[in-house]
């Protein structure tokens, strides 16, 4: 199993940053995390999608219960990334996609 390097975790939200170190220790491989305002958090884990389920803290291949990203996950997210995103863009439109290089 690839663990997901410290540098992509630290690389998200805070809230994004807690649910995906809660499953992280699963038996799952990581590969990507697609961020979407206003759209379920997917994690691509064995090459499945999968979505954050907010009532179990656990992963699941259905999209009932899963987290929604919020416009603050996005903007956090590419203010630690370096992406400065003005208040006059539309970060509902605005997506963040992290890929784990040891895959």
């Amino acid at each position: 199993m690839n663990k997901l390097s410290d540098e992509i975790i630290n690389s998200l939200s805070t809230t994004i940053r807690e649910k995906v170190e809660k499953v992280s220790n699963n038996n799952l491989n990581i590969e990507e995390i697609r961020l979407r305002s206003q759209k379920p958090l997917i994690l691509n884990a064995n090459s499945k999608d999968y979505f954050y389920n907010q009532k179990t803290m656990t992963l699941d291949l259905n999209q009932q219960n899963s987290y929604v990203v919020t416009r603050e996950d996005v903007e956090q997210t590419f203010q630690i990334i370096g992406i400065n995103v003005s208040a006059s863009e539309n970060v509902r439109e605005s997506s963040a996609h992290v890929q784990n290089k040891n895959s």
